[in-house]
């Protein structure tokens, strides 16, 4: 029997693109001043990353609302474009209840530099005391 057949040729399941998958936590990095941003969202990537441009994702025109992404308000702060290049997957997960979970332990390992928030998830000991690595 022959090992080359049509299966051979094709993967069993077919890629989904990453700007469109979603559950994820993802980091963004200012090409200027190499600041970066680490987030989490349940919409697609390329839905969020529109949001941080300011567009709308179907459109492609400006939001009506304001924008109060910190990504958007470093890009204008710095004179900087928001580029879909400047985003990097980090993790995701395929339930929403852990994108909370990863998204504290990414930024308190990397300590991002823009939009230093509140983490989503406070890691706390049994004695409800934060806890550190």
């Amino acid at each position: 029997k022959s090992a080359n057949t049509i299966g051979s040729n094709f993967s069993f399941k077919d890629k989904i693109p990453k700007e469109c998958l979603s559950n994820l936590v993802y980091k963004y990095t200012c090409e200027r001043c190499n600041a970066f941003y680490i987030g989490k969202t349940d919409l697609q990537l390329r839905c969020r990353i529109s949001q941080h441009m300011g567009i709308s994702a179907r459109t492609g025109e400006k939001l009506s609302s304001k924008n109060t992404s910190d990504v958007h308000a470093h890009s204008l702060k710095c004179r900087v474009k928001v580029k879909k290049e400047n985003f990097t997957i980090l993790d995701r997960v395929y339930e929403k209840s852990g994108i909370y979970i990863l998204e504290s332990l990414h930024q308190k390992n990397k300590k991002p530099t823009i939009g230093v928030h509140q983490q989503s998830t406070p890691l706390l000991c049994y004695d409800q005391t934060p806890h550190t690595f």
